[in-house]
């Protein structure tokens, strides 16, 4: 086991570990934390064959892991099933000048030998069915009676769209009650969006009404077996006629056959849990390992990262 900086990992062989995972997930490609990481490092067993990225900052001259926004799950990557005795050796590796180590393992991640406190979160994920009409029949009566509204209001759907008109949409309608992002946040979402879409990993959808109105919006990252919504966004307008429903909808109908699970990156709102829930989305389980070696005079610094 390694730790490899930065600049000196080889991103074909990280990336290909990756994309042959257990659990293919975009958060842990190179191109992916060189956006959303402010700096990070990767734990590598022998030639690739299992990898934990490990962003690191440095504040106050104390040095500290964290998880970044708009990176749901990280953790280890590797082929094939991620067994206790592999989980040991990557914990054991986790740097010693770390005063707090705090990061998402994905949900293929066993965790009963953890070093420190576990959180658990909770994701939520569709099993695709491979058919639409027969996926339907999955949705809660809410869902059904929402999708049928928002078909009679002609709403146009519109694929392909630019990142940039999604975010204003977002802070203008949600992103004010997220009080965690900052400018510099929707600036780092913003960049994510385009750079996945260079990288044929996104697609951002649109939803306009009657007056060629953008009502609604949501960005997907479309990578591995999955498609995940990783941005959303609905004015008053949009949500009295259901266009988010709609979207999902047409979205989920255009991954049938293809894509085997449409990720809501799940949510601790009661209100957005029910949402996702109504499609049909089953939980998925991950947590937060958090290890805290900060004396105890100043523990009031893991509040100021």
């Amino acid at each position: 086991m390694k730790l490899i900086q930065r600049d000196d990992i080889d991103d074909q062989a990280w990336n290909r570990c990756i994309r042959k995972s257990s659990i293919s997930l975009p958060y842990a490609q190179t191109w992916y934390l060189d956006v959303v990481a402010h700096e990070w490092d990767g734990l590598v067993l022998g030639n690739y064959q299992a990898v934990m990225p490990v962003p690191r900052k440095r504040k106050f001259g104390i040095d500290y892991s964290y998880p970044p926004f708009f990176a749901q799950q990280l953790g280890v990557f590797a082929p094939g099933h991620i067994d206790e005795e592999l989980m040991e050796a990557f914990f054991r590796a986790v740097p010693k000048d770390f005063s707090l180590f705090q990061q998402y393992f994905n949900a293929q991640n066993p965790m009963s030998s953890h070093p420190g406190v576990l959180t658990r979160r909770q994701n939520l994920v569709v099993p695709l069915c491979g058919n639409q009409d027969q996926q339907r029949k999955s949705f809660s009566s809410q869902t059904k009676r929402n999708l049928k509204t928002a078909k009679k209001f002609g709403l146009e759907l519109m694929r392909n769209q630019e990142p940039k008109s999604l975010i204003e949409l977002f802070k203008a309608n949600k992103g004010g009650e997220i009080g965690e992002l900052s400018e510099l946040d929707f600036k780092i979402l913003e960049q994510l969006m385009y750079v996945a879409i260079y990288h044929r990993q996104a697609e951002i959808w649109a939803v306009y009404d009657e007056r060629n109105s953008h009502i609604a919006g949501a960005g997907f990252l479309v990578f591995g077996n999955r498609v995940i919504m990783l941005v959303s966004a609905s004015n008053q307008e949009g949500r009295e006629m259901g266009a988010m429903t709609l979207l999902i909808d047409e979205v989920m109908k255009q991954s049938q056959g293809y894509m085997e699970r449409f990720d809501f990156e799940g949510s601790a709102l009661p209100g957005l849990e029910r949402f996702y829930k109504g499609f049909g989305a089953k939980e998925e389980i991950y947590h937060l390992l958090e290890i805290n070696k900060l004396p105890k005079l100043i523990q009031w610094f893991k509040d100021k990262l």
